[in-house]
């Protein structure tokens, strides 16, 4: 799990569409702000929320012409309390980054991806695909 930053936006797993309206206002005014040099914010959410995170992705990316989207799946561990026993359970995550500058590293991981995908004969539209390693996936132009 990495270190929460500035730009970081927790999706809730129950949002009301005035929540959904306030993550969106937070991801605009993130990506707008003078002090964001990286020119991005981070959306994450676990479980249920899974669906609010791609949504707000997807919305600001429409509004964005040129903003990529680098998609990391995780896993939360949560602990719960059931009659007095604490038991560790693990939930999918999804954390989004929202940027105009992907890293070098990024668009390396791109062309790794793509000479496996070449290699491995898979049918899938590089123009929109960019980059999958160890869970990372960057999405542009859908």
């Amino acid at each position: 799990m990495e270190k929460r930053e500035k730009f970081d936006i927790m999706i809730k797993t129950k949002a009301s569409q005035d929540q959904i309206a306030s993550y969106l206002v937070k991801a605009v005014l993130g990506l707008r702000d003078r002090e964001n040099k990286s020119e991005s914010v981070r959306l994450f959410g676990g479980g249920s929320a899974i669906p609010n995170v791609i949504l707000v992705a997807e919305i600001i990316r429409a509004r964005y012409k040129g903003l990529s989207s680098i998609v990391t799946l995780e896993n939360m561990e949560k602990e719960i309390n059931e009659n007095g026993q604490v038991n560790k359970i693990s939930i999918p995550a999804i954390r989004i980054k929202l940027t105009c500058k992907p890293t070098q590293e990024e668009l390396n991981q791109a062309f790794i991806l793509n000479q496996f995908l070449n290699q491995s004969n898979l049918l899938l539209n590089s123009s929109n695909l960019e980059v999958f390693s160890k869970g990372v996936l960057i999405l542009q132009g859908f």
